[in-house]
């Protein structure tokens, strides 16, 4: 597998950071923005942990994993804690078990039966209820919830206002910055003002995010109001400690919720 080594900044937080990267990371532009999206990505985690009391989790689940980008830095700041990993791009899983020491884990479609049989002190969803419909959102953060430790936590970005915005001016200039099409974002709009979520299938000839263990599963882009993920958390059992608006790279919303009553 080609890979090579990530700079760090002389004022990184992690001189000890695994630098490894494939060259198959579809997420790698240029090391400076990849490196500050795990930085982004462990503060919205470190702020929901201390808002669980929890120091340091002794499990973590890292979904999807992609190549790492996220999962290098839960390594490098969680030394002791086991890591699993998982994605429907199994090279991803595989480049992260080998240069990360994360376990993985099968990759699946039907949250209803997915079960992995172990829960989680610790769970990362960076950016994959963005690619889904509803009923599927809903499927997966009852998922989670069921893999949640009694004291986990979870934290799960989603696209909210601020990609929704993006989008309203993109159906108003004819512009796409999402690949979507301006006729699907409008529709997408429509359902998100009527339900508070709103979804749009990838076109085929353009769906760079589809993978041959996934076609029994629609993939494509998702907008969903705060209050929306909360309802969805709440009724799959889940108790949400916070919402934060545009935190993750400066354009996801991250939820972060435990399981069950507050402690």
């Amino acid at each position: 597998m080609k890979k090579r080594s990530l700079v760090l900044p002389a004022d990184y937080p992690w001189k000890d950071l695994p630098t490894a990267v494939s060259y198959r990371d579809t997420m790698l532009d240029n090391d400076d923005h990849y490196l500050s999206v795990g930085v982004s990505a462990f503060q919205a985690i470190r702020r929901a942990l201390n808002l669980h009391g929890l120091d340091a989790p002794s499990t973590i689940l890292d979904l999807p994993c992609g190549h790492g980008r996220v999962t290098r830095v839960l390594r490098a700041a969680f030394p002791d804690a086991k890591i699993y990993v998982c994605d429907i791009d199994t090279d991803g899983t595989e480049f992260c078990s080998e240069e990360f020491h994360a376990e993985p884990l099968a990759a699946g479609t039907d949250f209803l039966k997915l079960d992995y049989g172990k829960k989680f002190e610790l769970i990362w969803v960076g950016s994959l209820i963005t690619h889904l419909p509803a009923p599927a959102t809903d499927d997966f953060l009852a998922f989670v919830v069921r893999h949640l430790t009694r004291n986990g936590v979870a934290i799960v970005s989603s696209h909210g206002r601020f990609v929704v915005n993006r989008l309203a001016a993109d159906a108003r200039s004819s512009s796409d910055f999402l690949g979507i099409g301006v006729d699907a974002v409008q529709e997408m709009l429509r359902e998100y003002d009527a339900t508070g979520h709103g979804y749009a299938d990838y076109p085929l000839a353009n769906d760079s995010h589809r993978h041959p263990q996934s076609q029994d599963q629609r993939f494509g882009i998702s907008i969903a109001s705060r209050e929306w993920i909360a309802d969805v958390i709440t009724r799959a059992g889940g108790t949400i400690l916070s919402y934060e608006e545009q935190v993750w790279d400066n354009h996801h919303d991250v939820a972060a919720f435990a399981r069950g009553a507050r402690t």
